[in-house]
């Protein structure tokens, strides 16, 4: 049931879908006692799409109670590969996940067609909200969604639909090869490292504080304990997290996301829900700049954006020499 999960995500069903469809099934949840829910939850549903156990992954976390809170906190530590059989590929899984990262639609909007290869995607210059597409009689166009709804907190700036879907599949080639394909990662090997020598004796010292704290029962042992608790922790995390940045930059993997991307956008007649997550699977979020021909692309394995040609009828000409951005496109 967690293949079929992923594969419905990965061809678009959001997971207040999936939840539905089990719900309207009569599929036993999972759990047993207390942990079992009566029905099934989108939020249960992310939160399966989301494990890394999905690929054979285990995260094991340390439980640690906060001095004068009721709460305790849980710290992931680092990740061991291969624990138990994967139930979905890792190809699949960061496919569903890069979407995942992404704006989806929710509320009424949720079970809606995909009708802009950009949601989810496109963000507003001025204020950073998303852009969204409006029909306006017989024209369809790409507006913030502040300004569309006269908040008065953005400016009100429109874009063709048609014109921003053919400037950009007009420039893809181009901007696919200048698009980063992946880093060599031997720098952040190293740094993987030597992080993981600094957690071995993050622990080592962890213990011997614990073997202490037996015969030694002081506020300063006890304060001596909670630091080096402390410490270890933000080295596990920060060790977990290169690690995923690691994965997520590796060339094989931005190579296959990318010819993904030319593929749909290529395709005669295109898809729109697959253009969609194609990109999702590729990119993080865009940056439209019509008075500038520009575009910035946030790509899921890259630290900055990329710039690109991005020429529709919103060109200032006054404002701007196409010759220089030719140049410095």
């Amino acid at each position: 049931m967690l293949r079929w999960m992923f594969e419905m995500s990965d061809d678009g069903t959001g997971a207040h879908s999936i939840a539905a469809h089990l719900n309207d099934t009569k599929e036993d949840t999972w759990g047993a006692g207390k942990w079992k829910a009566k029905y099934w939850h989108r939020s249960y549903i992310r939160k399966l799409l989301t494990n890394k156990a999905a690929i054979g992954v285990f995260v094991p976390h340390t439980v640690r109670k906060i001095d004068g809170k009721r709460t305790k906190e849980r710290t992931p530590q680092e990740p061991i590969a291969h624990r138990f059989p994967a139930a979905v590929d890792r190809d699949l899984f960061e496919r569903v996940n890069a979407r995942l990262s992404t704006t989806a639609p929710r509320g009424k909007n949720a079970k809606e067609p995909t009708r802009s290869i950009f949601a989810g995607l496109m963000k507003c210059q001025h204020c950073g909200g998303t852009v969204t597409r409006v029909n306006k009689g017989q024209q369809v166009y790409l507006v913030c969604a502040a300004a569309h709804g006269k908040s008065g907190t953005c400016k009100y700036e429109s874009v063709p639909y048609a014109e921003a879907v053919s400037a950009f599949r007009l420039r893809l080639l181009g901007t696919l090869d200048d698009a980063p394909t992946g880093s060599n990662t031997a720098d952040m090997d190293a740094k993987i490292e030597q992080l993981k020598g600094t957690v071995d004796v993050g622990e080592g010292y962890v213990n011997e504080l614990l073997e202490l704290r037996i015969t030694d029962k002081s506020r300063a042992a006890s304060q001596r304990l909670r630091d080096a608790e402390r410490e270890l922790d933000e080295h596990r995390e920060a060790l977990r997290k290169l690690l995923e940045r690691r994965d997520a930059l590796r060339s094989t993997n931005v190579n296959m996301r990318l010819a993904a991307v030319e593929k749909a956008l290529t395709r005669e007649p295109m898809d729109t829900e697959e253009a969609n997550k194609a990109l999702r699977g590729a990119v993080s979020k865009m940056v439209m700049r019509p008075q500038e021909a520009g575009l910035d692309i946030w790509w899921h394995h890259a630290e900055t954006p990329q710039e690109t040609l991005f020429m529709t009828s919103r060109f200032n000409w006054d404002a701007n020499s196409i010759e220089n951005m030719m140049e410095e496109d």
